[in-house]
């Protein structure tokens, strides 16, 4: 009778670590900035990248200081096959009665998703603040700039 107790426990146990890694998260300590300050007004991001060829996207979790998604998905992408990673969010800003919409796709590193954590600066260059800076190209208005604690990019302003 207890042989039966305690096989029953060792089962019930291996089937409750086995879905808990099933839903395992990894949660990067990253922040993002939009013209120099923490906003809260984001669609959740999305990471695509390709990996052998193919096209994926993962949906994240954000919230101002933590971006999460499920390990196997972060494994995905830091293996040598994974290559072109952006991130891509919408955030919404309210001028009075105006709702202005901003899309953004930033290129990530392999290395920067390694690190301790990251700090996103974006810069609209619709704003007086921020003209000098150069745009990422002709069809995005926008530029952005990563520290982190061992990879810093930084741009230029003229």
């Amino acid at each position: 009778m207890v042989k039966k107790i305690v096989i029953g426990l060792l089962f019930v146990l291996c089937v409750i670590d086995v879905n808990a890694q099933e839903h395992k998260k990894k949660e990067l300590d990253f922040i993002i900035m939009i013209d120099g300050d923490i906003k809260l007004t984001y669609a959740l991001p999305e990471i695509r990248f390709k990996r052998n060829g193919v096209s994926e996207t993962i949906i994240t979790n954000y919230y101002p200081g933590n971006l999460s998604l499920e390990y196997v998905d972060y494994e995905k992408l830091i293996e040598d096959e994974t290559v072109d990673i952006y991130i891509e969010f919408t955030y919404y800003e309210y001028i009075e009665t105006e709702q202005r919409i901003y899309n953004y796709e930033i290129e990530l590193k392999k290395p920067w998703l390694k690190d301790y954590y990251n700090i996103l600066r974006v810069y609209n260059l619709d704003k007086k603040s921020n003209k000098g800076f150069v745009p990422l190209n002709n069809d995005k208005n926008y530029t952005f700039e990563l520290s982190s604690p061992s990879h810093t990019f930084l741009r230029i302003k003229n």
